[in-house]
């Protein structure tokens, strides 16, 4: 059962009409998804690929999985290999490392 993303179908409403676009998508609440994971944002990736955050469970642990996404031929979204899962143990050192990155990038 494909679920719809109203975030997602907004932005692509959006986009046909030729609107400018937000960089990311994140989840005003975080949204159930058919394989038990909680959605937490979205980044789209072009017209038929998104990045997705998300909170999952494997073997009893909690993770955050960091994966791309793509719209295959029936327009259902299906993930890649394309991804990163990261224990929750490791969730400070990644939030310190991208707060670093964006402190040595400067303004964007």
């Amino acid at each position: 059962m494909k679920r719809h993303n109203p975030a997602w179908d907004n932005m692509m409403a959006a986009r046909a009409r030729g609107l400018a676009q937000p960089a990311t998508q994140p989840a005003t609440q975080p949204q159930a998804t058919e394989d038990n994971a909680l959605l937490l944002a979205s980044f789209p990736r072009g017209d038929r690929e998104e990045t997705r955050v998300q909170l999952k469970i494997f073997n009893g642990r909690p993770f955050v999985d960091v994966r791309r996404w793509f719209v295959d031929r029936d327009g259902v979204f299906r993930p890649t290999s394309k991804g990163q899962s990261i224990r929750l143990g490791e969730i400070d050192t990644l939030i310190a490392a991208l707060e670093r990155a964006k402190s040595e990038a400067g303004p964007t």
